[in-house]
C-alpha cells in the first residue's frame, strides 16, 4: 500500500478537492480589477454629490411656532377611549414658492423606537393639504414630518422639513398653550 501525502485525499474520502483548486489569477489581472473597483468608487462618490439635494434643514413644530409657520394639529374623536386620532394641515408652499413633496409618518413604541413608517410623494392640489392618522394611546406615540423642496431644483439649502417628533407632547403642550391664552397669560 502506498503512503500518501498529509494533503492529499484519499480516493476512498471522497473528491480530490486539491486538483479542482482555482489557480491564482496573475498580478495583472489582480491590478486592473483594483483600478476598476477605484473608478466605480470615485464615480459613485461624484455621482451622489451630484445628484444629491442634501439633508433638508428640519424645523420641529411647537405649539408656540405652528400657528404662525402655517401648520396646525387638531385631535379627533376616533369612537374609541384607547386611540387617538389626529389630522395635521400644512401649507402647500413655504418661502412664497417652496412646495410641499413629500410627507412622513412614523409610529413609536413607549420607548421612542420606531415600529413603522411610511413616506409618500404629495401631489400638490387646490385642496388643502392633510394627513390623518390614528395611534394606541399610551403604548405608541406618532411623527409627523411634511418635506419642502425649492422649485428651481435641487441642490444644498434647497430642502426644509417641518416635523413634529411626538404628536403626544405637542397635543399636551397645546391645550396648556391654549388655556394659558383663554386665561390672558402669556
Amino acid at each position: 500500500m502506498k503512503a500518501h501525502n498529509k494533503f492529499m485525499l484519499s480516493p476512498l474520502r471522497g473528491w480530490d478537492v486539491l486538483r479542482y483548486a482555482p489557480a491564482a489569477p496573475n498580478k495583472g489581472v489582480m491590478r486592473l480589477r483594483m483600478i476598476r473597483h477605484l473608478c466605480v468608487i470615485i464615480l459613485l462618490v461624484l455621482a451622489g454629490n451630484a445628484f444629491s439635494a442634501g439633508v433638508p434643514e428640519i424645523v420641529e413644530l411647537t405649539s408656540d411656532n405652528a400657528e404662525r409657520l402655517g401648520f396646525e394639529l387638531t385631535e379627533m374623536d376616533s369612537g374609541d377611549d384607547k386611540v387617538r386620532m389626529v389630522v395635521f394641515k400644512f401649507p402647500k408652499n413655504v418661502h412664497g414658492d417652496w412646495v410641499a413633496t413629500r410627507v412622513q409618518t412614523a409610529l413609536m413604541d413607549k420607548s421612542g423606537d420606531e415600529v413603522t413608517g411610511s413616506s409618500s410623494d404629495y401631489v400638490v392640489t387646490d385642496e388643502e393639504p392633510s394627513v390623518l392618522a390614528h395611534y394606541q394611546l399610551g403604548s405608541h406615540d406618532l411623527a409627523i414630518m411634511v418635506q419642502y423642496f425649492c422649485k428651481q431644483g435641487s441642490g444644498y439649502g434647497c430642502s426644509e422639513a417641518y416635523s413634529v417628533s411626538s404628536v403626544t407632547n405637542y397635543l399636551i403642550t397645546s391645550a396648556g398653550t391654549t388655556a394659558r391664552k383663554r386665561a390672558g397669560t402669556p
